[in-house]
């Protein structure tokens, strides 16, 4: 992979967050400048500007729609999340509830309802119609999660190296699976994501370092890394936004 093209003016601050749309053909950056930027994959140009002054804006993350996407607040006052139209910069809907800050936040791939985890030891269940909390499940430590492809497993992870599987359709009576990460030191879960292929799973062996690329060319700290759902392109951002292509070797 090389990089293709990069946005080196757009952002003031680094990058927190960003999110390809179902169909792989937009890109969404959250910076801690405040500011989301929406970007065109198949022209490769940034399309939209727009800021979040109030709240500030983090882990951004598309809906079903391509003009519509849900964040968390990035301040030290503010815990709420919010549904945001990208058509006229007007939010729809905020969801309240978390005591602390959210950390983690998933789309359901196949409805309107969405996970938020947060430092204060709560998972909420929501959904896009409505600001009623749908379900909370209670898990000590800070918590990451993610959908299945399909919609149906919600798996959370916190410290502790425990990964818990739940049925989102009766995630109230308790996970169907739990099993232990093994690695030397606690694991402080910062992301995770299901594999959306065929079911196989690349592993890195921490004990030996092995890899099998690396890609320069950032100038600093890279904060985030998204796969196009769709096309072969990658995305990284520090405070530079990145797109990553296919190289072509000459020789």
């Amino acid at each position: 992979m090389g990089i293709g093209k990069v946005f080196k003016d757009d952002n003031t601050a680094p990058i927190n967050s960003m999110d390809f749309c179902g169909d792989g053909t937009l890109l969404i950056t959250a910076s801690d400048d405040e500011s989301i930027h929406l970007y065109n994959i198949n022209s490769g140009d940034s399309q939209k500007q727009l800021y979040s002054k109030k709240y500030g804006v983090d882990l951004i993350r598309f809906t079903h729609h391509n003009d519509a996407i849900i964040c968390a607040s990035k301040n030290q006052w503010d815990e709420s999340l919010r549904y945001l139209s990208l058509h006229d910069n007007r939010y729809l809907r905020y969801f309240k509830g978390h005591r602390n800050k959210v950390v983690s936040l998933s789309m359901s791939p196949v409805n309107d309802t969405f996970m938020s985890g947060s430092l204060d030891d709560t998972i909420r269940l929501w959904d896009l119609r409505t600001n009623v909390c749908q379900g909370i499940i209670r898990r000590n430590g800070r918590p990451s999660l993610s959908y299945d492809p399909e919609g149906i497993i919600l798996a959370t992870a916190v410290s502790g190296n425990s990964i818990k599987l739940y049925d989102v359709r009766n995630f109230d009576k308790g996970p169907f699976s739990n099993f232990i990460v093994h690695h030397p030191q606690p694991v402080e879960w910062t992301g995770m994501k299901f594999s959306n292929d065929d079911g196989s799973v690349h592993v890195w062996r921490t004990l030996t370092g092995e890899e099998i690329a690396v890609w320069g060319g950032h100038h600093s700290k890279v904060g985030c890394v998204q796969w196009n759902p769709k096309l072969m392109m990658a995305a990284s951002a520090c405070s530079t936004l990145s797109f990553w292509i296919p190289s072509i070797n000459e020789s």
